[in-house]
């Protein structure tokens, strides 16, 4: 296709450089003619003169290779020749050598920078293979910007293919805004400016295809709108229903809240009632410990005083007891001092007349018989009694003038004697003496309150009185 509209072009140019050269303007006939044998034998003399568009024509038909055998090298060569001379033709061609790599190797840099040149020269050809160069990324960064404002600049000059790419855009969305509609308008164009009838089946087959499109989109459209009003209506129906929960929740929580403030009041007013049966409770117990401790205080008191009373009347009753005790004690120790007194007075009475009826007899007898038995008997010794244990109330024996006036006086050293024997040796159950024949001596007289007859007095009787012990003898008195 780019082919036959160079050549078109061309056959433009040389109608136009034909009244110019009339050898190139025979050459452009051949040409038209299909006679490429003598076109290229009146190319060539031109060519080698410096004639661009001859230059230009040597490169096509090497290109083509009609004629004369294909040769990319020598083409681009001729090319070269050509697009330095400034022909936007052979300019385009050169970058599609090096764009495809035929006959030099493949170089996207350069050939940018020949379709950049020959584009600004116009050349629709060369504005769309920049545009195809930025949509590939080929020699320069891909921007689908740069791809829509070459297509576009193509075009505007009526080129087809330009007309299909940019209906491309638009219909991608390349370097623009998606629109279907504005891409059937351009694929329109193309139909009508396509320079055959297959580029214009083809065109029309893209547009049916967008127009398809544009109902599926359509319906898809219709639908994804059905779906989003679904789904609106869904999501109404869940905002409603989201709107319902949450204020039930809050219903809920607004009750357990009111709930938990009546519960909190309940509680509180509960605390203040229990503190208060506390606090009554403490009091009524202080108040009855403290009646408690009053009575057990009064009690106390009361026990104390009673006892001090029982104390007091008891301490007077010992006091009475023992001046009782003490006032016997003395009267019996009265009597026995008195009747120690007469017994001692009696002995000694008794013994001295003893004494003086053996001393009698003893003389009697020594006169009549010096061997009687009587002069040799053996003086019984009195022991005396075995001391025992000491005792609670000694009595002891005072001495007192016999009344007795027979009775001899008696000596005062054997009363302190019998006293001193009464004070240093209790003596305890010794038995009756026999006075009748022997001497009998009083022996200190161990006397309790049993003996005494003295016991506890009991709910406050006096003491009772018993009989006073008999005194008991030994016989002989107690030496020191």
């Amino acid at each position: 296709m780019h082919i036959l509209f160079a050549f078109l072009l061309l056959i433009a140019c040389s109608s136009q450089a034909a009244t110019d050269n009339p050898q190139r303007a025979e050459a452009l006939r051949a040409q038209e003619a299909g006679d490429y044998a003598r076109a290229a034998s009146l190319f060539l003399p031109l060519a080698e003169k410096g004639d661009a568009i001859a230059q230009y024509n040597m490169g096509l038909l090497y290109t083509q290779g009609r004629v004369i055998l294909q040769d990319y090298r020598i083409a681009l060569q001729w090319y070269l020749a050509a697009a330095e001379q400034g022909h936007p033709e052979a300019q385009n061609k050169l970058g599609e050598l090096y764009a495809s790599g035929k006959g030099v190797a493949q170089d996207f840099k350069k050939a940018m920078n020949w379709f950049l040149l020959s584009a600004k020269q116009g050349n629709a050809t060369a504005q769309l293979h920049i545009g195809d160069m930025y949509a590939e990324g080929q020699g320069v960064p891909q921007d689908y910007r740069e791809v829509f404002k070459w297509y576009q600049s193509a075009a505007k000059q009526g080129d087809a293919v330009a007309h299909a790419r940019l209906a491309e855009c638009y219909e991608k969305g390349l370097g623009t805004a998606q629109n279907s509609k504005i891409a059937i308008d351009w694929l329109n164009t193309a139909i009508t400016n396509a320079p055959d009838m297959n580029q214009r089946n083809a065109y029309t087959a893209r547009r049916d295809e967008i127009a398809q499109g544009i109902d599926s989109r359509k319906l898809a459209a219709e639908q994804k709108l059905a779906r989003e009003e679904a789904d609106r209506v869904k999501a109404a129906e869940a905002v409603r229903a989201e709107a319902e929960r949450i204020a039930t929740e809050k219903a809920a929580i607004a009750q357990a809240a009111e709930q938990a403030r009546q519960k909190a009041a309940a509680d509180a007013a509960l605390e203040v009632q229990i503190a208060a049966y506390k606090q009554a409770a403490a009091e009524e117990k202080a108040a009855r410990l403290l009646a408690q401790q009053e009575e057990k205080a009064a009690k106390l008191k009361a026990q104390q005083e009673a006892k001090a009373e029982r104390d007091a009347a008891r301490a007077n009753q010992k006091i009475n007891h023992a001046n009782s005790i003490k006032a016997r004690e003395d009267q019996r120790r009265a009597e026995i001092n008195a009747e120690v007194a007469r017994h001692r007075a009696e002995d000694i009475a008794r013994h001295k007349k003893t004494n003086d009826s053996m001393a009698t007899r003893k003389t009697a007898k020594k006169d009549e018989d010096p061997d009687h038995p009587l002069l040799n008997e053996e003086k019984t010794v009195i022991k005396p009694a075995t001391a025992k244990k000491p005792i609670r109330h000694a009595v002891t024996s005072e001495p007192q003038n016999d009344t007795n006036p027979e009775s001899e006086p008696v000596p005062q050293a054997v009363v302190q004697k019998a006293e001193s024997k009464l004070h240093d040796i209790p003596v305890k159950n010794i038995k009756k003496a026999d006075v009748k024949n022997k001497p009998r001596y009083p022996a200190r007289i161990e006397l309790t309150d049993e003996e005494l007859g003295v016991r506890e007095p009991q709910n406050g009787d006096e003491p009772a009185k018993t009989p006073v012990k008999k005194i008991e003898w030994s016989k002989k008195p107690a030496t020191p």
